[in-house]
């Protein structure tokens, strides 16, 4: 922000520096005018180098106003004072430096407004009420860019804040599904195999080897490798291009992460599209290349088999119609599809952000949408108070249709942020504002720089829509309003009487770059505070991630030791004998209780755990599911706790229907009075030869 304000100070300091060299001032006022033009560049400076120049800037700039002052009431020419073009940067100065005190800008703004007062029988009246609403319009102006950008920077910890608990929420995810498939290789690799060997009871088993599996059991359990850098965009197109029926070379260019709706729908629609050349190009290689980077993400899916033309695509294809191009626009983006028949054949997805959305956050922008309201109300002051030519009503008409639409872009600026387009046509109508009040000029009632009183919207426009452009753009639009406001100036549009031009193209110029700096100073300031924050949230996850390992191993030891514990323990001392009937009676029921343990792991163990009981009650026990949530898991198993031992023959089957856990009892079927003992159960089919039941929370 102190960038801003120096430019600006550096910038308006030509005014005063301008007006020393008018012909017939007294030297009073030439020396009052070179104090003025000092204090700017002494503001300038505290402002870029955030010195505590407050008083200096405030003494030299109040003595300079009473010099100047002096001068025009002992000369005996006409007054000339532009006390806001003389003012304004230097008390956005004092308030922006009010931590050193408001002493600095309440003595400027009263020293300020004695010699303003002695000249006021010289002056025109209304002239001096618009140079000081006219300040208090840049002073408001710089207030609500005060706050866009720290409302900004807000949102920038905000979206760094978000995008760090959706990726602790996919690493997590992605950790424990690693290694919930590490565990079950591994220990299928090891206990399985010692206890299916134990309950088939085929070959010795020595003390050795049942140390040397117990040990390799537990080896690494839980310390799956996760790659944190890993690109979700990369780990998801992976997986899509997995078994999609041709081989697939991938090659990606990984700058910037995407959101996770937008790299889901992505990988779907890369996925449909290799799908494509597996279909149509017998033997073919799908060519997969991916760019991503701060502004967007560009996947080009290609192959050199036999083209088509993409125009003949029947209406009927869903897969290019729904699967690629459906998926894309769906996050607002596109696909395009060239084909050749010698060629072969190209899909591209392209996906790019609303740069001013990406850039502003939503608090960021409720305070920019307001950045117009200052010079909207300077204006309608301007126009109440002074006759602009040529036709009041006209002026009128237009301020209310500028009013309309400076109304409708903040609206879209507030809600969604601004297209490339919209900004244009929003400083088009600016430009085209400012022309026409430079072609009228001539037919104006008098010779007032107020006479361009269009400045004012067309400034509020350009500030209104270039934070948050790319850079290009923003430059693009501020030099497109600079060189209306100098052609103009330059009588290219009609016309200029004396006097008018004072200030016009100096504002547009000075509001126009202040705002690109300030702009792209923000951006910057966003892109090194999102990599500082972004640097330590990967460190806090990196953390969080570690801890969840060793939660993970923890747990999972501690589950391995209840089922499998006191078997193994016996096995391992010689207190049982692997050739023992009951022996391996046992090692078959934990044989299956392991695996209804890995296949229902982390939350279904209570379920695992009542299967088992049931097996060593009788029943033949079927689990056709897998990871079971934990509150559903021990619901379901409180129900089969309650069922009593088997009938010779009879046994249980576990599925899941239309997402609700559902077990039918078979050969035979519950009897009616066993179905009533069931407390919180539902009857879904009856049968003798078989019943089916769900928990009674359960609608399947």
């Amino acid at each position: 922000m102190g960038l801003g304000v120096g430019l600006a100070a550096i910038l308006q300091g030509f005014t005063p520096f301008e007006d020393m060299f008018a012909p017939g001032l007294p030297g009073p006022t030439v020396f009052g005018l070179a104090l003025i033009a000092l204090a700017h560049l002494l503001a300038a400076i505290g402002a870029f180098l955030d010195l505590p120049l407050a008083w200096p800037v405030a003494l030299v700039n109040t003595i300079g106003f009473w010099l100047t002052g002096a001068g025009m009431w002992f000369g005996g020419n006409p007054v000339m004072w532009h006390s806001n073009l003389w003012v304004w940067t230097i008390l956005i100065y004092l308030l922006f430096r009010r931590r050193d005190g408001n002493a600095p800008w309440i003595f400027m703004t009263v020293g300020g407004l004695i010699p303003m007062i002695a000249l006021m029988p010289r002056l025109d009246w209304r002239q001096q009420v618009l140079d000081i609403s006219f300040t208090f319009v840049a002073i408001g102006i710089m207030a609500l860019a005060y706050s866009t950008m720290k409302a900004q920077l807000q949102d920038l910890e905000d979206s760094v804040a978000d995008d760090a608990r959706r990726r602790s929420v996919e690493h997590r995810a992605r950790l424990l599904e690693s290694t919930r498939r590490e565990n079950i290789r591994r220990v299928h690799d090891t206990l399985l195999h010692l206890f299916q060997q134990v309950a088939s009871g085929r070959g010795e088993i020595t003390r050795e080897e049942v140390l040397r599996l117990g040990e390799e059991s537990r080896a690494g359990l839980g310390t799956s490798d996760l790659d944190l850098e890993a690109s979700p965009l990369l780990t998801a197109l992976e997986q899509a291009v997995t078994d999609v029926g041709c081989p697939v070379a991938l090659r990606i260019e990984d700058e910037a992460s995407l959101p996770s709706k937008v790299t889901r729908n992505i990988a779907e629609a890369t996925r449909e599209a290799v799908r494509n050349v597996a279909k149509h190009v017998p033997g073919g290689t799908a060519q997969v290349t991916v760019r991503t980077s701060g502004s967007g993400c560009t996947v080009v899916i290609s192959d050199w088999g036999p083209g088509f033309d993409p125009s003949e695509v029947p209406r009927s294809r869903m897969g290019i119609k729904e699967g690629i191009h459906g998926r894309m626009a769906e996050v607002g983006g596109h696909a395009t599809i060239h084909s050749d028949i010698v060629g072969g054949t190209a899909v591209t997805l392209t996906w790019n952000p609303i740069p001013h959305a990406a850039r502003i956050g939503p608090s960021g922008r409720r305070w920019l949408s307001l950045i117009a309201l200052p010079s909207l109300l300077g204006t309608g002051l301007l126009l109440v108070l002074k006759d602009v030519g040529p036709n009041p009503l006209l002026a009128w008409a237009l301020f209310a249709a500028t009013a309309v639409v400076v109304t409708l872009t903040s609206r879209v600026l507030r809600r969604r942020g601004l297209h490339i387009h919209e900004a244009i046509l929003a400083n088009a109508w600016g430009i085209g504002l400012l022309i026409a009040n430079y072609a009228w000029l001539s037919l104006a009632s008098g010779n007032s720089r107020y006479d361009l009183w269009a400045i004012g919207l067309t400034n509020a426009l350009m500030m209104l829509t270039i934070p948050g452009r790319r850079w290009k753009e923003a430059a693009g639009l501020v030099l497109a309003n600079v060189a209306a406001s100098v052609a103009g100036a330059l009588g290219l549009f009609g016309p200029v009487p004396a006097g008018t031009d004072i200030g016009s193209y100096g504002a547009i110029i000075i509001t126009g770059v202040v705002t690109l700096v300030l702009a792209i100073g923000a951006s910057n300031i966003g892109k090194h505070a999102h990599r500082v924050q972004e640097e330590h949230t990967e460190e806090q996850l990196a953390e969080q991630l570690r801890k969840e390992r060793v939660a993970e191993q923890e747990a999972w030891i501690a589950a391995l030791d209840r089922i499998c514990g006191p078997l193994f323990t016996g096995l391992y001392t010689g207190a049982v004998d692997p050739a023992d009937p009951a022996v391996r009676v046992e090692a078959r029921h934990v044989e299956s209780r392991l695996r209804d343990a890995l296949r229902l792991w982390p939350g279904g163990i209570h379920l695992a755990t009542a299967l088992d009981r049931l097996r060593r009650a009788g029943w033949g026990c079927l689990l056709d599911v897998e990871q079971v949530e934990a509150f559903e898991a021990t619901r379901f198993a409180s129900l089969l706790n309650q069922l009593d031992p088997a009938i010779p023959g009879q046994h249980l089957t576990i599925t899941r229907r239309q997402g609700t856990l559902v077990a039918t009892v078979a050969e035979p079927g519950l009897t009616e009075t066993r179905q009533a003992g069931l407390a919180g159960a539902r009857i879904l089919l009856t049968d003798p030869d078989f019943t089916q039941f769900s928990c009674e929370e359960d609608q399947p």
